[in-house]
């Protein structure tokens, strides 16, 4: 359900439109965006990787010199991207089967099994009525994998909630390396908020300290006002140093997919 706002603002349709498109579309917009990004030698990381919907595009934008760090915790799904990764022969992927946090231990996992793509850490309202298994999965900080001569330069997270422990799990990174990073919390509002026992004050708050910008994926900035409203789930978190020149190339990925489309 979009965001319902009485306006003839020319953004606000915009913005309405971009509610309404297929998933897919987002992830093409996804793809245009870290492809404008990342350049050769990069390293890039992909958090809840699936089975490479976006870990072998970050790939092929790396290039051989650089490295994209994928997880999955799943174990099914695990596997898959095992295969789908080695059948490109690319070397320039690491898998991990951990599930990232902001601490380091064992943890139960809950996998939904007719629905993976809903399983995390925590049990969500999204989960009723789905079958459900729990599984034991080890926990890390993002920081403590990924260590590499290069920067990293871009982050891609869709952990079902779990993401903002994931960035607390990031210090590191964020304060040192300065990535773009997009993440997918099924709306950054009550729901995942109350499910991982955070509050928007402590989201608002961890953003200024690390001094990020966050837009959507649409490339609207957030307003914290909606924080308990419906709005897209996908936002984009910005070094504010450059700020202007990543939201840039985010307007340019939407408008093109837009384009494309037509």
């Amino acid at each position: 359900m979009a965001l319902q706002v009485e306006s003839a603002d020319p953004l606000v349709k915009c913005y309405e439109k971009l509610c309404q498109i297929p998933n897919e579309e987002y992830e093409a917009i996804l793809e245009r965006f870290y492809t404008g990004i990342l350049c050769k030698g990069d390293t890039a990381v992909d958090v809840g990787a699936h089975v490479g919907r976006h870990t072998l595009p970050l790939a092929a934008c790396v290039g051989d010199g650089g490295m994209v760090f994928a997880f999955e915790p799943l174990p099914h799904l695990y596997n898959r991207l095992i295969g789908v990764v080695s059948a490109t022969g690319r070397s320039n992927i690491r898998l991990y089967d951990c599930a990232l946090s902001r601490e380091v231990g064992e943890a139960e996992f809950i996998h939904v099994e007719d629905a993976p793509g809903l399983s995390g850490l925590m049990h969500r309202t999204s989960q009723d009525g789905h079958v459900i298994k729990t599984i034991k999965v080890s926990l890390d900080l993002l920081d403590n994998i990924v260590t590499t001569r290069h920067p990293v330069r871009f982050i891609k997270i869709d952990a079902e909630g779990a993401d903002f422990f994931i960035l607390q799990g990031s210090r590191k990174i964020l304060a040192e390396d300065r990535p773009v990073v997009v993440f997918e919390s099924g709306k950054m509002k009550s729901l995942p908020a109350k499910s991982y026992g955070y509050s928007q004050d402590d989201f608002v708050r961890f953003f200024e300290e690390y001094r990020y910008s966050l837009y959507d994926i649409g490339g609207f900035k957030f307003d914290f006002k909606y924080w308990d409203k419906p709005t897209l789930n996908d936002f984009v978190a910005l070094p504010v140093e450059r700020e202007s020149y990543f939201r840039e190339i985010l307007l340019a990925s939407v408008l093109c997919q837009i384009v494309a489309k037509n």
